[in-house]
């Protein structure tokens, strides 16, 4: 698994959604150089000051300005977060004034709505900063429940990791700020995996079969929530088995997921089953 010892501009913080905005202090470094920015944020060389934890971290002291920070950290605001790690049982919606953390694998479970309005932002943590293992942030629509992303062209929905700053009019900086610099980029946190109850193909089965079920790929088994197929005992006549519905999505920008459970067995930046 590849993790970058990504970095992230103080400006992609001031660009978050600022509704009950708090500060908190940050490790600073300058880029130029790894040496200790000074209390104004400036670095000497014509090097920019970055701070090295991304916004899914908030374990930070609070602060009002700097001078409350250690001496290699610089005071600076974040946005609200909605840390999400439970699993999304009622009719939930996510809005564009804070961002939303996967903290670990969340499911949409059966009978269940997640609308996520336009504008939105979503940050799965790597695996390697949540509880347990083989857990990073992910999204899983289950067999059952339903997810409405709607974004627009103007406002699209961005799914990303804890570092990405290339959100909204920020044009983003290294690695994040050019395609060329971030297609390399991969395995930040899981993905976003739909699940549904139509036919599963199988190559050893001589017609397509209503009754099977696979789990999906790349998730450890969690009951029946990792499952696809078995149309018949949710729909009843086969011939609705392919009329399963699992929401709507529009205008999602989904970057830098995937997630090495084992050798072929994966999940991908977007996985449908």
């Amino acid at each position: 698994m590849m993790f970058f010892a990504a970095i992230l501009a103080a400006g992609i913080l001031g660009l978050m959604p600022t509704a009950a905005q708090v500060n908190q202090c940050y490790d600073k470094r300058c880029d130029n150089d790894n040496s200790v920015c000074d209390d104004n944020g400036d670095c000497t060389g014509g090097g920019s000051c970055i701070i090295v934890d991304g916004v899914c971290d908030l374990t930070g002291d609070p602060c009002t300005d700097s001078s409350q920070c250690a001496i290699d950290e610089i005071c600076v605001p974040i946005p609200p977060v909605n840390l999400v790690s439970s699993n999304v049982t009622v009719d939930t919606v996510w809005g564009a004034g804070e961002t939303h953390v996967l903290d670990g694998v969340v499911y949409v479970e059966p009978g269940a709505t997640l609308t996520v309005e336009e504008g939105s932002v979503i940050r799965g943590r790597p695996d390697s900063e949540t509880a347990g293992t083989n857990n990073p942030g992910a999204l899983v629509v289950s067999r059952g429940g339903k997810i409405r992303a709607l974004g627009t062209d103007r406002e699209p929905i961005v799914m990303t990791d804890c570092f990405d700053d290339n959100i909204g009019n920020n044009p983003g900086t290294f690695p994040y700020d050019f395609a060329e610099n971030a297609i390399s980029i991969t395995e930040q946190w899981g993905g976003l995996i739909i699940l549904g109850y139509g036919y599963v193909a199988y190559q050893n089965d001589a017609a397509p079969n209503p009754d099977r079920t696979n789990q999906i790929e790349g998730l450890e088994a969690s009951g029946t929530l990792g499952l696809y197929g078995g149309c018949s005992e949710a729909i009843g006549d086969p011939a609705e088995c392919d009329d399963d519905d699992s929401g709507t999505i529009r205008y999602l920008s989904l970057r830098y997921g995937g997630f090495n459970l084992s050798a072929n067995n994966e999940i991908n930046g977007v996985t449908l089953g």
